[in-house]
């Protein structure tokens, strides 16, 4: 992982003489410290795997417009609908949840609840992937 510097740098600066007939709009995504950290070491393993000039920017780029490819051969029917988690904490969970938020809130001046949630949700399940990897190899290598 680079600086926080080197990553932002990365992140919004295109080489613009490469591509001077196009306007580029920035758009700022806050997002989670585990989200930033997948992309990093995703980016990290195909700069050693395949290409070594590959960026955050191209990667995520590359990313939208395959999105967007998808989402317009679907049409609108293919949207897909809303997803809902209803999750029950315990008023004691509640209340430390709620006090982690507001710590962090002064130093992410966005941060909400959810987002938190989120996180938690993501962290949890990039354990468990790896454990079940594990578990995998283990079981078949039996």
């Amino acid at each position: 992982m680079g600086t926080l510097e080197e990553d932002v740098e990365e992140g919004i600066n295109f080489k613009e003489e490469e591509f001077p007939s196009m306007d580029f709009t920035n758009y700022g995504v806050r997002i989670g410290n585990n989200l930033h950290q997948r992309i990093t070491k995703h980016i990290n393993m195909l700069k050693y795997l395949e290409d070594p000039c590959k960026t955050r920017q191209t990667w995520i780029t590359q990313a939208i417009k395959e999105k967007l490819d998808s989402e317009e051969k679907l049409g609108p029917e293919g949207i897909p609908s809303d997803r809902f988690l209803n999750i029950k904490l315990s008023s004691e969970l509640n209340h430390k949840i709620e006090r982690r938020v507001d710590i962090i809130k002064k130093i992410r001046i966005s941060f909400s609840k959810k987002l938190w949630l989120l996180e938690a949700i993501y962290e949890k399940l990039d354990r468990d992937e790896t454990e079940t990897k594990k578990l995998l190899a283990k079981k078949f290598s039996e």
